[in-house]
């Protein structure tokens, strides 16, 4: 704290005006991404001459990069969200997530049912799974990614994880088995490197 008191140049009374905690830094950081992905994501699901399932495919590819593009953070915030004390965090942070994209996502799967790509009762729950499924993968998924400098076997858990989310997707959606690609193969190797 005292590093980032001193860049910025005010007095510690200053900062802890405006942020109470570590973490309040570390949540307005991870807001600044989401908002900076969701600008991309709107512009996706505002495209008018793309099917969904190529929008949906886009969306997953634009968060895998800007989570590379942005690794340090992404790693930081995932070492601190995910410690047993900060459930409450994580769970606002998932909120708001679900807030900013789920309604992208819906429009984007009304698309698709209109294309007859995606056959699904109610688009918007099933948006709405989507992202409860995404925030249940990442609690999964966080101890893996923090433990694989121990254990490098657990990049093949991650993949594992990952291909059984992209076939829910699938099924959720109605959509042809393998048709989701949520990761590429070489996603967690370069956030990681």
């Amino acid at each position: 704290m005292d590093a980032i008191i001193a860049r910025v140049g005010v007095s510690k009374g200053t900062f802890y005006y405006y942020f109470d905690a570590k973490t309040d830094v570390l949540s307005g950081l991870a807001d600044r991404l989401a908002e900076a992905i969701m600008v991309q994501v709107r512009q996706i699901a505002e495209a008018e001459n793309e099917d969904a399932l190529s929008k949906l495919n886009r969306v997953f590819a634009v968060s895998r990069s800007a989570k590379v593009e942005n690794r340090a953070l992404v790693m930081t915030l995932v070492r601190v969200f995910y410690r047993d004390g900060n459930v409450l965090l994580r769970h606002k942070l998932n909120q708001r997530s679900a807030a900013l994209a789920g309604p992208q996502f819906a429009r984007i799967i009304r698309q698709g049912v209109a294309e007859g790509v995606f056959d699904t009762p109610d688009p918007d729950e099933a948006a709405g799974m989507i992202m409860r499924l995404g925030v249940d993968l990442n609690e999964q998924i966080a101890p893996l990614i923090l433990g694989l400098d121990e254990n490098p076997a657990n990049l093949e858990l991650l993949s594992g994880k990952i291909d059984v989310y992209e076939d829910a997707i699938a099924r959720i959606l109605g959509s042809p088995p393998g048709s989701i690609q949520v990761q590429d193969r070489t996603f967690f190797q370069e956030l990681l490197t």
